[in-house]
């Protein structure tokens, strides 16, 4: 049970050495390029699974800054990552594990 003298933790920070590290990313729109611009800065390989891509994470796949995988998400991808972002901009499709 949580003390009310003391304010809840909103946040979890954590910090990981990703160089070199395969990163997942599920969702290929805004929500993803924004995370994987801020990813990028720590040199993991990402692969970006989704099946369609906004025009920027779509010319980070052409640049070979990330590996897109054109497929519907399934949780055997996450086999061999270090880190898995859900970042689909489809509220109403859950991510099922």
């Amino acid at each position: 049970m949580a003390d009310p003298s003391h304010p809840v933790a909103r946040y979890f920070p954590v910090s990981l050495r990703l160089d070199g590290a395969r990163v997942v990313v599920v969702g290929g729109g805004e929500i993803a390029a924004r995370k994987i611009r801020l990813l990028l800065r720590a040199e993991p390989r990402i692969d970006v699974v989704a099946q369609a891509l906004n025009a920027e994470v779509e010319a980070m796949a052409a640049s070979g800054s990330v590996i897109h995988r054109a497929e519907n998400f399934d949780p055997s991808q996450l086999d061999g990552a270090r880190v898995v972002v859900a970042a689909d901009d489809d509220h109403s499709r859950p991510i099922k594990t």
